[in-house]
């Protein structure tokens, strides 16, 4: 007899694996499952401090989330790279890579007992998004006030991380909860808290949260260098397109990426007009 041929078996991916496991762990309504997010999202999530928040609420204004600012197919066609640059509102195009170097140089203080305590960064880490649907007709990382809304952050390992993109799971609304109760009922400097007022009329309470204390959570070590690179951040694009908007000579591009520089030439006046008086109201506090 002819001898059999060898079997094929299919090779399992760990990354794959794990997120699976995760998400067969964590799909259950009883008490082990709960008791699995709940220990996930405290020992995992990392989040920025109260006292940035009440500083700077929204990091990045400018920026808005483009998934197709990146190479890819229409009609078979290869679209080039816009990574970078400004949409037809100049708002910078981000596929997430620019929030996600965000805390890369901060390091972490660990909540109760954390393993993460006195750490950074290292690999596996992404930038989550806690709300994907708000009450907007758009995703929430489409609209500049939300994507880069401090309580709308949190950094997880990849595979938890891609559990919070799942809409209405036991992650997702564990990570709602906890953001509410970090930051819902904190004040934020006088000057920011209209704009700051808005923005959470926009984002859904969730069910059953509680105020939680600051130090209970893994969260980042704000250093004064971080917040002067912030604010040079900041109060560069607003130079940037206040001088386009007016038809004045640019400023020095700065850190500023290339496209972003030479690309807000091309964007309507009026809407660069628009986007800087949106820019000023969340003014960096010194």
């Amino acid at each position: 007899m002819p001898a059999s041929r060898p079997r094929k078996h299919r090779r399992v991916n760990g990354n794959d694996f794990l997120y699976r496991l995760f998400t067969d762990l964590t799909a259950g309504n009883d008490e082990a499952a709960a008791a699995i997010v709940e220990a996930a999202v405290e020992s995992c999530a990392i989040w920025f401090p109260l006292d940035l928040y009440q500083r700077m609420p929204v990091l990045l204004p400018w920026v808005v989330r483009d998934p197709r600012c990146r190479p890819h197919k229409i009609g078979g066609v290869k679209s080039p790279d816009r990574w970078g640059s400004p949409n037809k509102d100049g708002y910078l195009r981000d596929d997430n890579s620019l929030v996600k170097g965000i805390p890369r140089s901060l390091t972490i203080q660990g909540g109760n007992g954390s393993r993460l305590h006195d750490t950074r960064l290292g690999e596996s880490w992404t930038a989550a998004h806690v709300w994907r649907k708000v009450r907007l007709s758009t995703l929430a990382t489409r609209d500049s006030r939300l994507n880069t809304f401090v309580p709308n952050l949190v950094w997880l390992p990849e595979q938890l991380a891609k559990l919070s993109d799942r809409e209405g799971s036991a992650f997702q609304n564990a990570l709602k909860r906890r953001s509410f109760g970090l930051f819902r009922n904190r004040k934020v400097h006088p000057s920011l808290t209209e704009h700051v007022e808005a923005i959470w009329k926009l984002i859904p309470e969730p069910d059953s949260w509680t105020e939680l204390p600051n130090v209970s959570v893994n969260q980042f070590l704000i250093t004064e260098r971080f917040l002067s690179s912030r604010t040079l951040a900041y109060s560069s694009v607003v130079r940037l397109c206040e001088a386009a908007a007016e038809g004045r000579p640019l400023p020095p591009k700065g850190r500023l990426t290339s496209r972003y520089y030479e690309g807000v030439t091309k964007v309507p006046r009026k809407a660069l007009a628009t986007l800087v008086d949106r820019l000023k109201a969340y003014s960096v506090i010194e």
